[in-house]
């Protein structure tokens, strides 16, 4: 059973610093919530000041790309899957973070923060700072607050090699459509395999 706010209840499980794993759970999540935040005005700041905060940038018109997005997506992830079969699992392992974060949550609510994460990601990396670092510039500050993929090298390659594909997707078509419905893709079905236990 689901309680209101998308958690799974599960009793008589805690952890022996006293922490139940529905309360660190909460704690990462207002995390990303707060960041997510801040990365979004950040992002939609720095369009208004370039004078670039138009619909058209993000793609909506005949030919918008999300179906680009959603095809590149399911590939990254295939590729990711693939790659937790034949590597060492360690070489995989974030900590348990995305385990933690995506083992209890309700689908809508996988859905609300990968859709968080993608808008506001996109337009500050690959809307606002591409705009002027460029597709390498964008990438290495897109690694850099990716943190915690520092000490882990397949992982920090993998987010560099994505994180190249989006830009570029961005800089083909001159739209942010198909990096956003990308990032979204990848974002959320991981989040499913790794709810449903067929990811790390």
């Amino acid at each position: 059973m689901e309680d209101q706010k998308g958690f799974k209840a599960e009793s008589g499980e805690s952890r022996a610093d006293g922490n139940s794993p529905e309360w660190d759970q909460r704690l990462l999540l207002w995390n990303l919530y707060l960041t997510q935040g801040i990365l979004l005005v950040l992002g939609f700041g720095l369009l208004w000041m370039q004078g670039r905060l138009q619909i058209d940038l993000f793609g909506f018109g005949p030919w918008h790309g999300w179906w680009l997005g959603v095809g590149v997506g399911l590939a990254v992830v295939g590729v990711e899957w693939l790659l937790s079969r034949v590597v060492p699992a360690e070489w995989l392992d974030d900590g348990g973070i995305n385990r933690l974060l995506f083992n209890r949550l309700s689908l809508p609510h996988i859905f609300g923060i990968s859709a968080l994460a993608a808008v506001a990601e996109e337009v500050l990396f690959r809307g606002a700072l591409q705009h002027g670092l460029g597709v390498v510039g964008a990438t290495l500050l897109f690694a850099a607050i990716h943190f915690r993929y520092w000490k882990k090298w397949m992982l920090m390659t993998m987010l560099v090699a994505v994180s190249l594909l989006l830009g570029g997707m961005v800089e083909v078509t001159g739209v942010l459509a198909p990096a956003i419905s990308c990032h979204f893709t990848v974002d959320f079905v991981m989040g499913m395999m790794i709810r449903k236990g067929r990811m790390v």
